[in-house]
């Protein structure tokens, strides 16, 4: 998984923000183990791609803020453990 830097946030991966990825929940499924360990923070993504990861974060017990970027969002992920 390559790092990449969007708009001076630290994303995960690259391949997340390309609208042509039909494989978006296995690498939020890998976002999610990164996440728990305290090395993603912060992702920028498009609204459809919100739209996707919203129902995936509940069963990873997460909280999701999110803050418009211009047509992007910027999300701050926590984890909350149970």
């Amino acid at each position: 998984m390559s790092e990449c830097l969007y708009g001076n946030v630290d994303c995960s991966m690259r391949d997340l923000r390309d609208e042509t990825c039909t494989n978006v929940s296995i690498q939020l499924s890998l976002l999610m183990k990164r996440l728990k360990r305290g090395e993603v923070k912060k992702i920028m993504l498009t609204r459809k791609q919100y739209a996707q990861v919203e129902g995936i974060n509940k069963r990873f017990h997460l909280s999701m803020e999110k803050e418009e970027s211009g047509n992007d969002l910027l999300i701050t992920i926590s984890h909350h453990d149970t």
